[in-house]
């Protein structure tokens, strides 16, 4: 609360500070603290300003209780006042008339958590979709059965999607890549071999040496390529 931050010093300004801390209490937890507080309330509020100023009013004795009693037990002002008190709000992954915990499970969080709104909208975590994000990505596959599942990303020999770990689970190889039939999956281009292969082999509309200089060209450009 930025009223209780702009009142957080230590002593009393001007008078006798001996005789208001005797009298008064220490100025943190003191009723002139607390004046000084309800008297910037609202102040930084940009729309719904006497709102503020009318909830302020009518739960004077709320706010209160909680700068002399709730406070000093690390009780949070939002917590005391909006879910327990005002039973206004619920708390955090739970939402709804009666707070019920938010359906996104492990995978995701309540976008309106907190609030009493009944219509739920998941807020997924990286690498699951879906209306309560139980399902993967696409460039993601799932790992374990429907009941417990993780989404993980494909390996990067995969191009955009595969079917589970590794480069031999991809649907498609990446740039840089070509499908190896014996090894059964995807494997990097290695640069030499196929400049090795291009000296060795005959093309007769273009010199060997054009070949080479295109396929470097080329490969130089591959985003995966190990030269």
């Amino acid at each position: 609360m930025k009223a209780l931050n702009e009142t957080a010093r230590h002593s009393f300004e001007g008078g006798d500070a001996f005789w208001e801390k005797q009298k008064l209490g220490t100025y943190e937890s003191s009723e002139v603290r607390f004046i000084e507080i309800q008297e910037k309330l609202c102040s930084d509020v940009t729309s719904g300003e006497n709102l503020c100023y009318r909830l302020a009013e009518l739960q004077e004795n709320e706010l209160e209780s909680w700068f002399f009693e709730e406070r000093s037990k690390d009780v949070n002002l939002y917590t005391f006042l909006c879910i327990t008190q005002l039973k206004l709000c619920c708390p955090y992954n739970t939402y709804g008339p009666n707070c019920i915990p938010c359906p996104c499970g492990s995978h995701g969080e309540c976008k309106n958590d907190g609030t009493k709104d009944k219509n739920i909208v998941c807020r997924c975590h990286l690498g699951y979709i879906g209306t309560l994000c139980d399902k993967c990505k696409y460039g993601y596959y799932q790992d374990g059965d429907n009941s417990s599942f993780s989404c993980k990303m494909c390996d990067k020999a995969c191009k955009d999607s595969c079917k589970g770990p590794g480069p031999k689970n991809c649907e498609a190889c990446s740039d840089g890549y070509y499908f190896h039939s014996e090894l059964g999956g995807c494997v990097r281009i290695n640069s030499f071999d196929i400049i090795q292969n291009l000296l060795e082999g005959e093309d007769g509309n273009k010199t060997k040496t054009e070949q080479v200089v295109n396929t470097i060209n080329f490969l130089t450009k591959t985003e995966h390529l190990e030269l």
